[in-house]
């Protein structure tokens, strides 16, 4: 099916991420996967019944935590297909501990904020041809977030909660400067808060991780929260090139407080690109 739309997905083997494989395929998409673990993704995958003619969805095995892989799985989706109709930015880690990379990146940082600029940027020749739809799943917890341009992506101030918020913040801000980039084109940038979700994100250990085992019995479930993003990726809600929309889940509303720190969000997006080796 050549005329299928061919949507990237990063995060889509657990979670949102992989109610939205789901999803993707069941509308027709073309998807491909870059995913860590490439025997789980085959697993997910073959769990899919896809639309008569579909060709099967594709995996490009890549760790977000190293921007040489990520690197790399951009040149790799870049030989696989023809045009991207869609990019989508589903993986996030939460950890509870200050983890560091080889690179010396703290690990959410470069799962969260850097992986997704690295994507953007080296994929953006395609996204711009096309109209691409790139649709970043956020967090809500973004107002709460403190970064600094020397601290934050080496971990200098990591926090078990704060961190998280900082590194959505943080990936808030560039998404708006890639929307905003001349070389952006015609591509939509959408960032989208899917709600509280029943996921693994956050878990932690003993006591404290019981009580949000608990918490999360209440919460959404996966695939109710994959509707907001899915949506965005798979139908034409306006809006126009070179700016970029806040949804909290089926809801647009204005982004607030340091995400609207237009000064911060440039810093940001010179220093970024350079961590991740890109223009």
């Amino acid at each position: 099916m050549d005329t299928a739309p061919i949507t990237i997905l990063t995060g889509g083997t657990s979670g949102i991420g992989q109610a939205l494989t789901a999803g993707l395929v069941a509308a027709g998409h073309q998807v491909v996967l870059i995913a860590r673990d490439e025997g789980r993704a085959a697993r997910v995958l073959s769990g899919l019944a896809r639309p008569p003619g579909m060709a099967a969805p594709l995996v490009v095995r890549a760790d977000l935590r190293a921007p040489a892989q990520t690197r790399a799985a951009a040149a790799r989706v870049l030989d696989l297909v023809p045009r991207i109709d869609g990019l989508v930015h589903c993986a996030g880690i939460w950890p509870a501990r200050l983890e560091r990379t080889a690179e010396g990146l703290e690990a959410s940082f470069a799962v969260n904020a850097l992986a997704p600029l690295i994507l953007n940027r080296l994929l953006r020749q395609r996204l711009a041809a096309s109209a691409a739809r790139v649709v970043q799943v956020t967090a809500g917890l973004y107002p709460m977030a403190r970064v600094d341009l020397t601290r934050t992506p080496v971990g200098d101030d990591f926090h078990p909660l704060r961190t998280y918020a900082n590194t959505k913040l943080c990936n808030i801000l560039t998404t708006v400067e890639a929307a905003a980039a001349a070389d952006a084109g015609a591509a939509t940038f959408t960032l989208v808060h899917p709600g509280v979700v029943r996921t693994k994100l956050g878990d932690r250990p003993g006591p404290l991780g019981w009580l949000l085992r608990g918490a999360k019995l209440f919460w959404s479930s996966p695939e109710t929260g994959a509707r907001a993003p899915l949506h965005l990726a798979t139908t034409d809600t306006g809006g126009a090139a070179h700016e970029c929309r806040y949804f909290d889940r089926a809801t647009e509303r204005a982004l607030v407080g340091p995400a609207t720190d237009r000064a911060l969000g440039q810093a940001l997006w010179g220093r970024m690109r350079e961590l991740g080796q890109v223009d």
